[in-house]
């Protein structure tokens, strides 16, 4: 028998015996002297199929980036909330969202953020939004036509009963907003926003636009975004207005930041405008 067939008849068998065992229970990080985890790792899947449609992904704008994103692999891992060690998975993501989107709902609620989206709205300057911009949900479950929450959600710094009351609640199709999990959102928001990193600061930038915003790293942040009037050319069709415009918007934002610092107890609160 040549040393071809020989090969081939021993991948054969080395097949046929691994296949075997794995059909007995016994997964590969056993055979290789390895201790599987413990921890139940979320995949793709872990949820009913409608809560993949009714939670959009909403993970970045798309003018405003924070520098650098500060997830905590590490914990994110050892918390099984996501299969691999470097990133985020697909649930995790799902689950940041939900959490996100009792936040915004929570936030707005307090700061009655819909009052001051109108008021730009009713100031007779005809402030343009953008068209199709989630602002990262706020306009998805708000409503809001300029005013957004900006701050990334992490989740991985909630402890494992508040973490499994978003998989129940999940798991259960339930995307709502319960009480159970509104109060939640409630008493951690504060821990869950805030960047643990060296740094005293966030960094928030506009694509290819000036300044580099910097805010507390425990800081609530909060976005006025507007599009300038553009004519088919991509030239804007009045600069005078848009001073106009600019002027207001840096009074609206200082008088928002003031007031909304007023109604917050230990979560100071950033208001900054960008437009386009």
């Amino acid at each position: 028998m040549g040393y071809g067939n020989r090969l081939r008849i021993f991948l054969l068998i080395s097949v046929l015996m691994l296949t075997a065992t794995l059909l007995h229970g016994c997964s590969i990080a056993k055979l290789l002297g390895r201790q599987e985890s413990p921890v139940l790792r979320l995949e793709y899947g872990s949820f009913p199929p409608e809560v993949y449609e009714q939670i959009p992904l909403f993970s970045v704008t798309k003018f405003i980036y924070e520098i650098p994103t500060r997830y905590d692999f590490d914990l994110i891992y050892e918390k099984g909330l996501s299969d691999k060690k470097d990133a985020v998975n697909m649930d995790y993501q799902v689950m940041q969202t939900y959490y996100r989107k009792a936040l915004i709902m929570h936030i707005a609620k307090k700061l009655d953020l819909e009052k001051y989206d109108d008021e730009l709205a009713n100031s007779g300057l005809d402030f343009i939004s953008h068209p199709g911009d989630s602002y990262l949900g706020a306009k998805y479950y708000l409503g809001t036509r300029y005013v957004m929450v900006i701050n990334i959600c992490h989740i991985e710094q909630l402890d494992e009963t508040d973490l499994e009351l978003i998989r129940r609640t999940l798991q259960a199709g339930n995307t709502g907003v319960t009480d159970e999990v509104a109060e939640m959102v409630a008493r951690t928001w504060p821990e869950v926003i805030k960047y643990r990193a060296d740094e005293e600061v966030t960094y928030y930038e506009m694509l290819n636009k000036t300044p580099l915003y910097k805010f507390p790293n425990n800081a609530l942040v909060i976005g006025i975004g507007t599009v300038r009037e553009y004519d088919s050319r991509g030239n804007v069709v009045d600069w005078d207005k848009e001073k106009e415009k600019d002027a207001y918007l840096e009074d609206f934002c200082t008088r928002m930041e003031k007031e909304l610092n007023e109604k917050m107890e230990d979560v100071p609160v950033k208001v900054f405008k960008f437009t386009v």
